[in-house]
């Protein structure tokens, strides 16, 4: 069965999330969901829910977005995902108004959307629509408007958000519809439900209704489903209570087999994960060992430094040079080095996750790269949550003593970062940066083809 990941739509909390919208994320965090689908932002800047989030180590894969939003400004919308880092815009529903009334008026708005998607996706997010159930009365030739839909646009421009509950209330087979569009599912709302005496859905907790929840989450498995995201329309205990208690349900039902999320895979994706894992630990201490021998040999002992150096890095090239000590986290095991690549003494990798160095890169004394990071939320770092982040420094580059590179940064070709300096965003190619926080001081330049380090020149008879 496919591991999912268990995210929870915020429009369950939304009369809480009008009041206290931080705070309330703050108790989703300390839950244990792994993300979160926004409906709304709370007049919240999107740099400033960046921060939040990150904060409190969530991920907002996703975001609800009317088709009115859509319409007014689509751009405002895409920007606004892309700066928080979502992977998913969603078309979340259709007020009566907007709801077509013919075969010609559902053509009209697929084809919308169908352009809405292709601009969405250009601009690096998919884009899907969530369904309820008036989409399966709605009828396109011989189809309902939910077939319809997705039988009339491509699957690159529009993906299934499905909703369980809806299509069962429609009179439709979640399991078999779940199969049906199998591939182009990447997001599916788990909720329960059961029928009021006016025959209206009125959702429950997880468990206790009328869909056969183990039966969704297996064919969800095998149809490629990424995210699982419990939702709870109206709850009958507290809102939070309710997405304890369905969180707490998946936990116990199903997560030791759905979300039976590798510890190595967590290494690399950016999620919370406990590094004190027991399979990790065996691992990572075999990888240890390695780096300690390393650290022992003698300086004329070169060849089994190199021949060392092959077992313990992913990848290393011809030509690199590494002085002793040496300190890592999994003894260059996630370290990816070019060709002729220069470390100095006391290098420091921290390679929770992976580090590319490119070809004839030079490292100076003490210099730091670090890729592993602590959630800020204090109860999540007394649990021991740790996540990773890949750094990339490009080819040519001169690292200078001291210098320490924080998680997720990438550093352009030729780049020259001054001694001493705390790397804390991308740096662009071919320039000089130093400082704390480290910024761009200029460019190269003609000047420093003629001279080397402040007025001294460059001779030609000085060069081999």
């Amino acid at each position: 069965m496919r591991k999912m990941k268990i995210g929870l739509q915020l429009f369950t909390l939304r009369e809480e999330m009008a009041t206290d919208f931080k705070g309330v994320l703050k108790k989703v965090a300390g839950l244990g969901y792994e993300g979160v689908e926004l409906a709304g932002y709370g007049g919240i800047p999107a740099d400033e829910m960046k921060a939040l989030l990150d904060q409190l180590g969530l991920k907002a894969f996703s975001s609800h977005v009317s088709l009115q939003a859509l319409r007014a400004d689509l751009q405002r919308e895409i920007d606004y995902l892309k700066i928080i880092g979502a992977n998913y815009m969603v078309c979340p529903y259709l007020f009566p108004e907007d709801r077509p009334q013919s075969t010609e008026g559902w053509r009209a708005l697929f084809a919308e959307l169908e352009t809405i998607g292709n601009e969405v996706r250009k601009q690096g997010l998919i884009f899907g629509y969530h369904n309820h159930d008036f989409e399966f009365y709605g009828t396109v030739d011989d189809n309902n408007a939910f077939d319809g839909m997705f039988a009339e646009t491509t699957p690159d421009a529009i993906q299934v958000e499905m909703d369980v509950c809806w299509v069962q209330f429609a009179g439709k087979d979640p399991i078999e519809y779940i199969k049906k569009y199998a591939g182009r599912l990447p997001l599916l709302h788990l909720k329960d439900y059961c029928t009021d005496e006016q025959g209206k859905m009125k959702t429950l907790e997880l468990g206790q209704g009328l869909v056969d929840l183990p039966a969704v989450i297996e064919a969800a498995g095998k149809a490629g489903v990424d995210w699982l995201i419990v939702e709870q329309d109206d709850c009958q205990n507290p809102p939070l209570q309710s997405i304890e208690n369905n969180y707490d349900w998946v936990k116990t039902n199903f997560l030791h087999e759905v979300v039976e999320i590798n510890m190595k895979e967590k290494l690399h994706d950016g999620r919370l994960y406990l590094p004190g894992d027991e399979q990790l630990m065996k691992e990572q201490t075999l990888c240890l060992e390695r780096l300690y021998d390393f650290n022992g040999t003698r300086p004329l002992e070169y060849e089994k430094r190199i021949a060392l150096l092959s077992t313990m890095f992913a990848e290393i090239g011809e030509g690199c040079y590494i002085e002793p000590p040496l300190h890592s986290n999994w003894g260059g095991k996630h370290v990816h080095f070019g060709k002729n690549i220069y470390a100095n003494f006391n290098l420091t990798l921290v390679d929770d996750t992976h580090i590319y160095v490119g070809d004839y890169t030079m490292l100076g004394p003490n210099v730091v790269i670090a890729t592993a990071g602590h959630p800020i939320l204090p109860e999540l770092r007394e649990q021991g949550y740790q996540f990773n982040s890949p750094v990339t420094i490009g080819k040519n580059c001169w690292i200078g003593a001291g210098v320490i590179i924080l998680p997720g940064v990438t550093i352009g070709d030729h780049t020259v970062v001054g001694a001493g300096s705390v790397v804390t965003k991308d740096l662009p190619s071919n320039v000089v940066a130093v400082g704390n926080p480290c910024k761009v001081l200029r460019e190269i330049n003609e000047h420093d083809k003629k001279y080397y380090f402040k007025d001294r020149e460059i001779c030609s008879e000085d060069l081999a």
